[in-house]
């Protein structure tokens, strides 16, 4: 994630609504919603709808690797199947024990610099941290009781169990298409794992913007305060600072368009099982879209995020949450952005510094 521009470039209009090639996403969407979809089914059967973010997130390391060869792939969705059961674990601790925002501040933060290392290390795709973090934060404001905690801990482990199989599964089948002569141009190798004192300096960049990012809506009494961590490391996990204030760019815009489309989904009111298909489909329309374009992809993220909120907490009042989501996204760009400028300042200052010695 170290900067490699040499200064910045403001993000053009065509840059933020700039559509990538395509390249097969729909293979990714499936694999996302057969992830997601049959432990939100079972969830629905037994009536336990409020265990949602422990099937949800686990299902998330589906989307990891997508470019990679099947054995790399199986092998970084079951280390990133471990790391988002054990978050989601420990972020419902902080309701369970009552430890209060403080307590998801100072989690989020360790959690972010201790993902940041492990994500490099092991070469996880997308980079950073953030759907470690994501899971934790969003147990950590949900209702978790010590029984729905251990109900969860099962229901985690067990969609990141299917979500193996289904990983091992595709290995197989694309491993007969090969034997059959069949090629995919789109394979690409793993990326070399960065040297230390970028691993390093990623984590403490991470780190510094969640703690911000946290304090800043705890300060000021506002709800959801994950929201605002989430949306600052999503801002940074770019190579550039320009492709950092792109992606922040990029979160906002797509975040405005979704709230619109939250709001919909509000007034028409789902329940049950059509709640389910609708997580269900949002998750696999982020998926075509996502690497062509981000701000695509935060329209349907924003209310995949309200609908859990409501699936965790029935009671729980839509309006504030959405005008949560607004806030705590603007709060968070606004860190990204200028963590990413100060980095790269202190960057330029230090290759001065060399230049000039």
């Amino acid at each position: 994630m170290t900067d490699t521009s040499p200064h910045l470039v403001a993000p053009r209009p065509k840059d933020v609504f700039r559509m990538a090639p395509g390249q097969r996403e729909h293979w990714v969407a499936l694999r996302a919603l057969l992830s997601v979809g049959a432990p939100l089914l079972v969830l629905w059967s037994i009536d336990r709808v409020d265990l949602a973010p422990f099937v949800v997130f686990p299902a998330f390391a589906a989307v990891f690797g997508r470019r990679h060869g099947h054995r790399h792939r199986v092998r970084l969705q079951a280390i990133v199947a471990a790391t988002q059961v054990a978050s989601l674990l420990l972020g419902a601790l902080v309701p369970v024990l009552e430890a209060g925002p403080w307590a998801t501040v100072a989690g989020a933060s360790v959690l972010a610099f201790g993902m940041s290392l492990l994500g490099d290390r092991v070469r996880w795709t997308p980079v950073g941290p953030m759907f470690q973090v994501f899971g934790f934060v969003t147990l950590a404001a949900a209702p978790v009781t010590v029984e729905s905690l251990g109900w969860g801990a099962v229901a985690a482990a067990g969609t990141a169990a299917w979500v193996l199989v289904l990983a091992l599964v595709w290995a197989l089948v694309r491993r007969a298409a090969r034997a059959r002569g069949a090629v995919d141009p789109l394979r690409a190798p793993a990326a070399p794992r960065p040297d230390a004192s970028r691993m390093w300096g990623d984590a403490v960049t991470y780190t510094v913007a969640v703690a911000i990012a946290g304090t800043v809506p705890t300060l000021l009494g506002i709800g959801h305060v994950g929201w605002a961590m989430v949306a600052a490391i999503a801002g940074l996990a770019a190579p550039t600072v320009f492709h950092r204030v792109l992606r922040a760019t990029q979160r906002l815009f797509g975040t405005l368009v979704g709230l619109g489309v939250a709001a919909l989904m509000v007034l028409l009111q789902p329940t049950g099982v059509w709640t389910m298909l609708l997580v269900i489909l949002l998750t696999g329309l982020i998926e075509l879209v996502v690497t062509r374009n981000y701000s695509l992809a935060l329209i349907p993220i924003t209310p995949l995020v309200v609908l859990m909120g409501q699936l965790m907490n029935p009671s729980a009042p839509p309006w504030p949450m959405i005008t949560d989501r607004l806030i705590e996204t603007v709060i968070g760009i606004a860190v990204a952005v200028i963590v990413a400028l100060t980095v790269d300042a202190i960057r330029r200052a230090r290759t001065r510094r060399v230049e000039a010695g």
